[in-house]
């Protein structure tokens, strides 16, 4: 018995070294490693944020971000550089609460908040309301607001809107490209050239040429565009911008694989349903800017911002109508539209931030005119020759004519509007901001829509001016200490 208390006790004493011994053989083997190693190293980082602190599109005035009445989301210009973002498609894949629809492969088509549009896009502020593709190689950063702000943009925008802030001269030189490719066969070039020319004179140029190809079966892509700017400085508290933009688009118009009961065809992923030769999406857009800024003393600064725009927009397709999986075939459609448009808009806008009875305050008061003038005519296909292709061999060369239908579109749209908005940001405390205003529609003349759509019964019901009551605009914002 006594030499299995010994034994036993031995035991404990062994396991209750090995620890020891471990610890200790570790901390040699940490030793020998750090001396090889050499002296320690240490490596600090910084990180460049995204954001930005503040912005003018929510109020009209300069707002920090974080009081704007609205879920705001900004797309920086870094982060459009660091992740080469060229396209709103590819830009709301950073944005909570908006998707994207390639509007029948032709257009820009957003969803904010459920509500899907082709409209609710702006330009420094400045409706942008055509169909087309549009491009990032001039833009410093957009802005999504989400929910509604009809005080501030008017018309549409129920559930948010995006705005393009564009790229303007500025007084530091500096000079970027950017050249990059694809395994599909893209091809891009883009530059970026700010060049002040004196103490009060600036010149800035964008460009951008793109010819791809897809990972779908003839499927392909040409667009380029020009922006140049000059910027006058005419005194220390004036500045006059002048951008010109030409920018042209064409691409095959892909409308996909047809359905095969509730989901996509499958194993057709990167065939052609169609005529890919008849099937294409073009846009020629000029648009012509003149901004000017003046303070008039601290506090107090009027702007005004003009823009000019012709757009020039025709889309055809030969596309799948519907699989028939007993016959193994695809029924074809197409049709033709041809969407011309002009638009005159001028905002004026005066901003007076000011201390009232003791209250902080910023008042805006600002009018708002615009022009809009369109051509639609849509083409209905009729096929001589196929109607139907087999689903192994679905791309084919159709013989095809166009023609209106009673139901197709072809009408003239004119559009005169007018408004005036007041707007008021009250800050009684540093934790408590309130923000009212309203904005009101002025009856023109003469009507302000008149359309011809070949009816004089239809044209009647639309033309003339319709009163629109716009709610107010009213809003806390509670500023939470950190």
């Amino acid at each position: 018995m006594t030499r299995m208390s010994a034994l036993s006790l031995g035991a404990v004493l062994l396991c209750s070294a090995s620890p020891v011994l471990a610890a200790d053989a570790a901390a040699g083997a940490a030793a020998v490693d750090a001396a090889a190693a050499g002296p320690e190293i240490i490596i600090k980082g910084e990180r460049i944020p995204y954001g930005v602190k503040v912005t003018t599109t929510a109020t009209k005035t300069p707002t920090d971000i974080r009081n704007v009445p609205q879920a705001l989301t900004i797309v920086s210009s870094a982060q459009i550089e660091d992740q080469q973002i060229r396209s709103v498609g590819e830009m709301l894949l950073f944005v909570p609460g908006a998707s994207y629809n390639s509007g029948e492969g032709n257009r820009d088509t957003i969803v904010l908040r459920g509500n899907s549009s082709t409209a609710d896009f702006f330009i420094d502020g400045v409706r942008d309301d055509v169909q087309y593709f549009r491009d990032f190689y001039n833009i410093d950063r957009v802005e999504v607001l989400k929910g509604p702000n009809a005080m501030i943009f008017g018309r549409g925008g129920g559930g948010g809107i995006v705005n393009r802030v564009m790229k303007r001269p500025t007084s530091s030189a500096s000079r970027s490209g950017v050249i990059s490719g694809d395994g599909w066969g893209g091809r891009r070039v883009s530059i970026d050239v700010d060049q002040p020319l004196s103490a009060s004179l600036g010149a800035r140029l964008n460009a951008v040429y793109e010819n791809s190809d897809s990972f779908r079966h003839h499927v392909e892509l040409e667009r380029y565009g020009i922006n140049p700017t000059v910027a006058v400085l005419a005194g220390p508290t004036t500045r006059i911008d002048l951008s010109y933009e030409y920018f042209h688009d064409r691409r095959t118009a892909d409308r996909g694989v047809p359905a095969n009961g509730g989901e996509p065809l499958r194993g057709h992923t990167r065939d052609f349903f169609g005529d890919p030769g008849k099937s294409f999406a073009k846009a020629n857009v000029n648009v012509g800017t003149l901004s000017i800024e003046h303070q008039f003393a601290d506090g107090l600064t009027i702007k005004n911002r003009t823009m000019f725009g012709d757009y020039r927009k025709f889309y055809q397709n030969i596309y799948p109508n519907s699989f028939n999986p007993v016959t193994a075939r695809v029924a074809l459609a197409g049709y033709n539209n041809r969407n011309d448009r002009t638009n005159l808009f001028s905002q004026t806008d005066l901003v007076w931030e000011n201390r009232l009875a003791g209250i902080d305050q910023t008042l805006l008061f600002g009018f708002e005119i615009g022009h809009e003038k369109s051509r639609n005519k849509r083409l209905t296909a009729t096929f001589l020759s196929p109607s139907s292709v087999p689903v192994t061999n679905p791309t084919v060369d159709t013989n095809v004519i166009f023609s209106p239908l009673a139901s197709d579109a072809d009408n003239r749209v004119t559009a005169d509007v007018a408004a005036v908005y007041v707007q008021d940001q009250i800050r009684p405390a540093n934790w408590l901001e309130i923000v009212a205003g309203l904005r009101k529609l002025l009856a023109l003349e003469p009507p302000l829509l008149r359309v011809d759509t070949g009816d004089p019964d239809l044209d009647r019901t639309f033309c003339g001016y319709r009163r629109i009551h716009v709610a107010p605009r009213r809003t806390l914002v509670y500023r939470v200490a950190a």
